[in-house]
């Protein structure tokens, strides 16, 4: 298939674009993102796995499928060339993404990394990755169907459509996480634009509002050793250090 088209050689073309048939782009996210590099070089953009055990299994340098990735043109037509003879050295990696990454190791190329690509090899709940989303654009999410409804009371198609109507209002802005404090009544403020709004009593330190809430599990299910590639903390049991979530469906809903 990757050969097919490029052999189209459709001269307005500048990135091949990969992804699997449940990866939700932000197409705007993905353009703006890709401005940043000159098409004309070898570019291999992307990013791994959330999960440690993931990435040690297939390996951290490589742009994991789900989240998709992005070949720009002149290295997409040096890996047609030796694609054939390549993947016949390794008939026993799994999936493309990993033949793909063996392949462009060969011809001497490493993953430029791009955190808003989303794997998301968790099970459960988004709210705590997409309520603390690095300062990057956020790009795709995979895995969708897996995961509970990113908004409450909606199916998940429903859930992810509404998503986008304030991606297509402002798309960079998407889930980035801004932090208010209101001194004059004590309370700390996460705002994930778009999403969610978060609500703690008292001066919560910003390293700590910044830390992603761990409302996921692993990928390999191992809750008494979860490893992301990330710090992440639970929800305090203290009713007192709850915080109160607000998320943007017609109007604001207490969770």
């Amino acid at each position: 298939m990757i050969k097919q088209v490029i052999a189209c050689n459709d001269p307005n073309v500048r990135w091949y674009i990969f992804g699997d048939d449940d990866t939700v782009f932000f197409v705007d996210n993905l353009l703006k993102t890709l401005e940043k590099y000159d098409h004309n070089e070898w570019y291999y953009i992307g990013s791994n796995s959330e999960s440690y055990v993931q990435n040690a299994y297939f390996s951290f340098d490589m742009a994991f499928g789900g989240g998709g990735y992005a070949i720009s043109r002149p290295l997409a037509k040096a890996l047609a060339g030796v694609l054939d003879s390549c993947l016949v050295r390794y008939p026993n990696l799994y999936g493309s993404d990993a033949r793909i990454f063996s392949c462009l190791a060969e011809l001497g190329v490493s993953l430029t990394h791009e955190p808003g690509f989303h794997q998301d090899d968790l099970w459960g709940n988004l709210f705590g990755l997409l309520s603390s989303h690095p300062l990057s654009p956020l790009i795709s999410l995979h895995h969708v169907e897996r995961m509970q409804s990113i908004f409450p009371n909606m199916t998940k198609i429903q859930a992810l459509k509404h998503l986008f109507k304030a991606a297509n209002a402002d798309p960079t802005r998407i889930s980035q996480q801004t932090i208010c404090y209101d001194r004059n009544n004590s309370l700390s403020i996460s705002v994930a634009w778009g999403y969610a709004i978060q609500v703690y009593e008292g001066n919560i330190k910003l390293p700590d509002l910044i830390t992603v809430l761990r409302t996921f599990e692993p990928w390999d299910k191992d809750k008494k050793r979860p490893r992301f590639m990330f710090r992440t903390r639970v929800e305090s049991n203290d009713p007192c250090k709850k915080m109160v979530a607000f998320l943007k469906t017609s109007g604001f809903l207490w969770k």
